[in-house]
């Protein structure tokens, strides 16, 4: 949705935010794949991306690359990937709770981005359903 506006740089750390956000409850499920390839289209990326970084590297390194913009606009689609299921268990919160302390984000606004993107989700369907009489 706002991947465009991360800096060239920061869009293939984003991808491997992106991956380790889909394996935090465990296994990463087909739509959460699809979801990064397409977020990784959007971005003109590959989709997949081997820094050999580990998640508290990859951190620090986008965090010391990004403007605070650029981390909530990561924080966002993020947790778009993560409610795809619409819902988010305990590995999902853990991973939230440590990239949320890393960006140096307030837990209300992590918990209202939640709040949009199930909004959102909900309007998508209804729209969906409106559409294709479905």
């Amino acid at each position: 949705m706002f991947l465009t506006q991360l800096n060239q740089d920061i869009k293939p750390l984003f991808i491997h935010l992106a991956s380790l956000a889909a394996e935090a409850s465990g296994e990463c499920d087909d739509v959460q794949e699809k979801m990064i390839s397409i977020m990784a289209d959007e971005m003109n990326i590959p989709p997949v991306y081997d820094d050999g970084l580990d998640e508290k590297q990859l951190l620090s390194r986008i965090v010391a690359y990004s403007e605070e913009e650029e981390l909530r606009i990561m924080m966002f689609e993020m947790l778009g990937i993560l409610f795809s299921d619409e819902a988010i268990n305990d590995g999902e919160v853990d991973f939230i709770e440590r990239v949320r302390h890393c960006f140096g984000m307030e837990q209300d606004e992590v918990e209202h981005m939640l709040e949009l993107i199930g909004e959102y989700n909900h309007l998508y369907l209804a729209i969906l359903k409106t559409v294709f009489r479905g």
